[in-house]
C-alpha cells in the first residue's frame, strides 16, 4: 500500500476519552487494533467524526505517536488533518 493510492476498507474510529475529557491514547490504540484484526485495512482518524476539532495539536500528535509507538505501522492510520483555527492548521509533529 502506498501514501497515495491506499486500497481496502478503512474504517472511520472515534477518540475516546477519559472521565476527565482526556484523550485515552490505550483505549484509542486499542480500539483501532481490534478494527484492524477485525479485517480492516486502516483507520481513518482524527477528524472523520469531527471530535479531533476539540483536541489540541499537541493531543492529536500524541495520540499518533501512541499509535505508531504501539508497533501499528503508520501506513494503516489516515489521520485527518481538517482543523478549525488556522494558526492551528501550519502546525506539524516531528517525525
Amino acid at each position: 500500500m502506498t501514501a497515495l493510492h491506499r486500497r481496502g476498507v478503512f474504517s472511520a474510529a472515534l477518540t475516546p476519552v477519559t472521565e476527565a475529557l482526556a484523550p485515552d491514547h490505550a483505549l484509542f490504540v486499542a480500539h483501532r487494533r481490534r478494527l484492524l484484526e477485525e479485517g480492516c485495512d486502516g483507520i481513518a482518524s482524527l477528524s472523520t467524526t469531527g471530535e479531533a476539532n476539540s483536541l489540541s495539536s499537541d493531543e492529536r500528535g500524541a495520540l499518533l505517536e501512541s499509535f505508531v509507538g504501539a508497533g501499528i505501522a503508520p501506513d494503516r492510520l489516515w489521520p485527518g488533518a481538517g482543523v478549525a483555527a488556522r494558526n492551528r492548521a501550519s502546525r506539524r509533529w516531528p517525525r
